[in-house]
């Protein structure tokens, strides 16, 4: 019942800015598997030799977009995080999930984040430079 009178005494945007709040979070989702999918290609050595069959032009996004889209997501995720502070006295079940699913894209930013930490503990273990790629000119590279 206290839900109900919620619901009817809430603002007439308050329906509006969650929607708004959920397709953010769910392009938040989006971003982070994408940053956790270009993190564990970055990491791969047959990736930058194209032994895996991939195509050169996703090397050279992979490349070039590795740092803009991992700054895009946090920059993303803490605009989240405010507006979703700010709301806290919205109804307790929306915000709970909410809170879950930016939860959730921090976690995959964060994975992200300790896939490319690892690999370079690893490559600093066995005297390999830090970021080393072995990108070697390929046929049809240019």
């Amino acid at each position: 019942m206290q839900d109900l009178q919620r619901t009817q005494s809430s603002k007439p945007g308050d329906v509006a800015r969650t929607g708004c709040l959920f397709g953010g979070l769910i392009l938040g989702l989006a971003l982070g598997g994408v940053l956790l999918w270009f993190a564990v290609l970055r990491e791969m050595q047959h990736f930058w030799r194209n032994d895996g069959g991939y195509p050169v032009e996703l090397r050279h996004l992979v490349e070039a977009g590795f740092y803009p889209l991992a700054l895009t997501a946090l920059a993303g995720q803490f605009l989240l995080g405010w507006a979703l502070l700010r709301r806290a006295r919205s109804s307790a079940r929306v915000w709970i999930v909410q809170m879950l699913l930016l939860c959730l894209c921090l976690m995959l930013v964060v994975a992200a984040g300790a896939v490319a930490f690892a690999n370079n503990v690893v490559n600093l273990w066995n005297g390999v430079p830090l970021h080393s790629h072995p990108a070697e000119e390929q046929p049809g590279d240019r």
